[in-house]
């Protein structure tokens, strides 16, 4: 679980390697900020899911396709 909402994710932009990752990174932590912008967290759990949902999960889908694509090959 996310501790510290900002600094946590940020080790976790070394992940990607190719332009499609980062692209796709960068779009879901893009899909973070503006559902932030609309629908203001009341409290410390809610910035975590947002996290989890936006950023954490995403990076697992990174992984999971690039190993999915290397198997493939």
């Amino acid at each position: 679980m996310p501790q510290r909402w900002f600094f946590d994710t940020f080790i976790l932009w070394l992940i990607p390697r190719s332009r499609r990752e980062i692209l796709f990174t960068a779009g879901m932590s893009w899909g973070a900020g503006v559902w932030r912008w609309y629908h203001i967290p009341h409290s410390f759990v809610e910035v975590g899911r947002f996290t989890v949902l936006f950023i954490y999960l995403p990076m697992l889908a990174v992984i999971l396709f690039r190993q999915f694509s290397c198997e493939e090959s």
